[in-house]
């Protein structure tokens, strides 16, 4: 029965790449979300826009003019946060990505090696068959002529 002496480290090594697949999928989550933030915002500060401009020429009160350009302003503002936080969330999303690969590779070469391993001891056993065979028939042979 084939054993792979690093087993262990194989098994260890999948549990990391498991782990860090989840953690990629919960920033992938989190990236989601923030992109919707973006285009709420995005798309309130378009509607304000419109709003000011259709309604400008309706002889509006100054304070509600200046109201809206408040409103607009700080609008752009958290526009403003949320890209950078949109950027932080996407250079999370490479480190872990590119932790999620590297931990791949490190878990496939052992699984190669494994396969390798099994292959070459799979091998072995059935040369040592094959002689014990060969052996068998050679003393069989040898009593029907003796």
């Amino acid at each position: 029965m084939y054993k792979f002496s690093l087993e262990s480290l194989l098994d260890h090594r999948k549990h990391l790449e498991e782990n860090l697949d989840k953690e990629l999928g919960r920033i992938k989550r989190a990236l989601n979300i923030e992109v919707r933030r973006l285009e709420r915002l995005t798309k309130n500060k378009k509607k304000c826009q419109q709003n000011l401009q259709k309604n400008q020429g309706d002889g509006r009160k100054i304070n509600e003019i200046i109201l809206c350009f408040n409103y607009l302003h700080k609008l752009s503002i958290d526009i403003d946060k949320q890209k950078k936080c949109l950027e932080n969330v996407e250079k999370e999303y490479e480190i872990k990505s590119s932790e999620l690969i590297e931990a791949m590779k490190k878990r496939k070469t052992l699984d190669r090696l494994k396969e390798k391993e099994k292959k070459a001891f799979n091998y072995s056993e059935m040369k040592v068959e094959q002689e014990m065979m060969n052996e068998v028939a050679a003393n069989q042979f040898n009593r029907k002529t003796s």
